[in-house]
């Protein structure tokens, strides 16, 4: 398997341009210059409406939170498969109401679906230009209204030799809606980068993002993660990765398009598309 993997890491530098982590330093430094450039032509402007404008908002957003918390207080009644496809008939989840009361106060009732559910996988990217690494993650639900994710990814600069950057990721994970064959969870959380990166990015930020979960039929598995890291003066780190895996009894081999991008807000953001593909367990 080390032999496996050699020969990957050996085969796709020959497709990668020399380069290092300073074009990620530098995308994030020239940002800020642009950002300042660009705010003392904006700083004299302003509007009579702009009151109207922030009710409107706040009203925009008061109506949503409302929506979403009629459909996350829906999810108490999910219950979960031990895994997807695990038996005739089931994708992932069933819901409570289909359970009749009769069969689930019987003796003779011993239902496989469950309050909880967990995953961990393990991946190895591609980032055309910026480098290759790993991402590992631990995706949970406690119960059918809330769960815990924690990521950690590592990049290595496999051409230059300019050392490595990791990114941390602890959180909540909060389901906006369970169904089958789509699943929607936010999630909300602590991030941060260490080791060579530039000091920009060096404190603790917040993160939000979504992951989209669809098991259509059997074996087949599809999923959407991506999320938003916002630092101070309006940094920002996106990443995306979009995977389709296959079951194989409680195993998902998966493989997926990646993509991530840095920036300032308003500000022209510098961004890298690769590879990704890893296996995944639920139990």
């Amino acid at each position: 398997m080390k032999k496996l993997f050699a020969a990957f890491l050996i085969l796709i530098s020959f497709y990668t341009p020399l380069s290092s982590f300073g074009d990620f330093d530098k995308a994030i430094e020239d940002s800020q210059e642009e950002k300042e450039s660009s705010g003392e032509e904006k700083k004299s402007k302003s509007s009579s409406s702009s009151s109207f404008h922030d009710d409107a908002e706040t009203s925009l957003a008061e109506f949503f939170i409302e929506i979403f918390a009629y459909l996350w207080l829906f999810n108490a009644e999910a219950r979960y498969c031990p895994y997807p496809y695990s038996s005739p008939g089931s994708k992932y989840l069933v819901y409570n109401d289909f359970i009749s009361l009769e069969a689930e106060n019987a003796e003779s009732y011993n239902s496989p679906n469950r309050y909880w559910r967990f995953s961990l996988d393990t991946s190895a990217f591609w980032l055309k230009d910026l480098a290759i690494g790993n991402e590992t993650k631990f995706n949970c639900m406690f119960y059918p209204l809330i769960g815990i994710y924690a990521e950690n990814a590592i990049f290595y600069d496999h051409v230059s030799g300019d050392g490595n950057m990791g990114n941390v990721h602890l959180g909540i994970n909060l389901p906006v809606f369970q169904f089958n064959p789509l699943s929607l969870y936010c999630k909300l959380g602590w991030t941060k980068w260490y080791n060579d990166v530039t000091p920009i990015l060096k404190d603790s930020a917040f993160f939000m993002g979504f992951e989209f979960k669809s098991y259509p039929f059997k074996p087949l598995a599809l999923k959407w993660d991506l999320g938003w890291q916002f630092y101070a003066n309006d940094v920002f780190v996106y990443d995306s990765d979009l995977q389709l895996g296959i079951m194989i009894d409680r195993f998902e081999i998966f493989s997926g398009w990646k993509y991530f991008e840095t920036g300032t807000e308003d500000v022209d953001s510098t961004h890298w598309h690769g590879v990704s593909g890893g296996i995944r367990i639920h139990f």
